[in-house]
C-alpha cells in the first residue's frame, strides 16, 4: 500500500507539517507507522484535504493573499480588523496585515472611512475599511468582488 509522509502531504497542500499533523490528530487518523513517523494512505490524505482545504493558485498572488481575498469576498459589509481577517483566513495576524497592504498596493483592496453605530444610538469614531476594488472582480475563483470590504 502506498503512503505519504506528513512532509509530502504538506507540500501537496501548500501548508506546513505541523498543520497537517494537527489536522490528522483532530480527525483521529491512525497514521503513525511502527517507527513513529506519519504515513498517510490516499484515503487519509483525501480526508486531510477536505479538512484543510485547498488554496487555488492565482498568477501574481501568493497563497496568503488569495486566502485574504476569499475572506473579504465572504464579508460584504467588511471586517473589523486585520486580526479578524487573519482568524477567518487561518493565517497569522502579521501575515494578514502584510497581505492586506500588498493587496492595497496592487489595487485589489481599498480602504474607506466609515462610522459604525454602536449599541443604543451612539456612534463610534470613524474606522478605515478595506475592500476589493475593480480588479478584484476578475478573481472569480477566489470569489472576490468589487463590493467586498474590510474594516480596520
Amino acid at each position: 500500500m502506498d503512503t505519504c509522509s506528513a512532509a509530502e502531504v504538506a507540500r501537496a497542500f501548500d501548508t506546513s507539517v505541523p498543520r497537517v499533523v494537527r489536522a490528522a490528530q483532530r480527525l483521529g487518523l491512525d497514521a503513525r507507522g511502527p517507527t513513529g513517523r506519519w504515513a498517510f494512505t490516499r484515503r487519509m490524505a483525501e480526508r486531510l484535504r477536505d479538512e484543510l482545504g485547498i488554496t487555488p493558485t492565482i498568477p501574481g498572488l501568493d497563497a496568503t493573499e488569495v486566502k485574504v481575498l476569499a475572506v473579504l469576498a465572504r464579508a460584504p459589509l467588511g471586517l473589523a480588523s486585520a486580526r479578524v481577517v487573519a482568524g477567518q483566513a487561518a493565517v497569522s495576524p502579521t501575515a494578514a496585515s502584510r497581505a492586506l497592504r500588498r493587496l492595497e498596493e496592487k489595487g485589489l483592496v481599498r480602504r474607506e472611512k466609515t462610522v459604525i453605530a454602536a449599541g443604543l444610538g451612539s456612534d463610534q469614531p470613524s474606522r478605515r475599511r478595506l475592500g476589493a476594488s475593480g480588479r478584484g472582480a476578475r478573481l472569480g475563483r477566489c470569489r472576490a468582488s468589487a463590493g467586498t470590504q474590510h474594516r480596520q
